[in-house]
């Protein structure tokens, strides 16, 4: 029996596939409904921070309007009158209680107000604002052709007056310039001005500054201070002028041990040396 040939395999046509690009294909629905969620989340945020104003500004309008001042309390002055106090301070009856600056009433009031040292502000809910006052304290008074230039202690020139008030220091032989209410004394003579700023801080310190009656600066190598009436102290270093003020206490109750009721006391060598003699210019031998 003849076998059958078999037949040759066709040879199969590959078939050719085209290469898929790599950017993804855009699915039109998609893209409608991302668009759609991203402007509904931009609306709700500006319908958000919208509502947030509105609340804000109808609370501030509501504070505005229900807590109102209706009273001024000024505590502390003496030299100024509760109307000056208040016309300084620019608080009106009727402004709004919780917007009120009270960094801006104490810049007005010490600003305007000379003798003014410090200012705190409080508002006291529902209608009060309360304000207390320090005054500036008269310290020492320069001699000015018949005048007086008062000053504070911090060295503020404060008025000139044709009268020197009682208990302050008159300070004698030192020429102001450039002098107006409110500006720090400037001494004409810049060794005068160092020397006397050392002084009067060095007083001040030493808890004396009340009790002297007179600085006469007129000589800077020979500066007199005269104590309560009874003593003249002497001194003339510029450079150790604060030492010598710390050491008058000292000196004083010494002297009084000894009996020494009155007189003079030179420290300008660095020694002490006591003349019962009242202080007439001469060096003290």
């Amino acid at each position: 029996m003849e076998k059958r040939k078999k037949r040759p395999a066709e040879k199969q046509n590959k078939k050719q596939t085209k290469p898929q690009s790599s950017a993804p294909v855009k699915n039109g629905r998609s893209d409608v409904v991302g668009k759609k969620t991203f402007w509904r989340g931009m609306a709700s945020r500006v319908y958000t921070a919208a509502a947030i104003i509105v609340v804000t500004a109808a609370l501030v309008w509501a504070f505005t309007a229900f807590f109102t001042v209706e009273n001024i309390v000024v505590y502390g002055n003496s030299r100024y009158t509760v109307e000056e106090i208040v016309e300084l301070s620019g608080v009106e009856q009727g402004d709004g209680l919780i917007l009120l600056s009270r960094a801006k009433i104490r810049e007005n009031i010490i600003g305007d107000g000379v003798y003014i040292e410090d200012v705190s502000v409080k508002k006291l809910l529902p209608d009060t604002v309360e304000i207390t006052v320090t005054d500036k304290t008269v310290t020492a008074a320069f001699e000015a052709n018949g005048a007086y230039w008062l000053i504070s202690g911090s060295g503020t020139l404060l008025e000139l007056t044709l009268t020197c008030p009682a208990d302050v220091t008159v300070i004698k032989g030192a020429k102001l310039v450039d002098s107006a209410p409110g500006r720090s004394f400037t001494c004409e003579d810049g060794a005068k001005h160092t020397m006397l700023k050392t002084l009067i801080n060095a007083l001040r310190e030493n808890g004396l500054m009340e009790y002297i009656d007179l600085i006469d600066i007129t000589e800077t190598y020979q500066v007199v201070l005269t104590y309560d009436g009874a003593y003249d102290i002497v001194m003339g270093s510029a450079e150790k002028i604060a030492a010598d003020v710390a050491r008058i206490p000292t000196v004083l109750e010494l002297a009084r041990a000894e009996g020494k009721t009155s007189g003079c006391f030179d420290m300008r060598d660095g020694s002490v040396r006591y003349t019962p003699d009242r202080w007439k210019g001469n060096i003290l031998s």
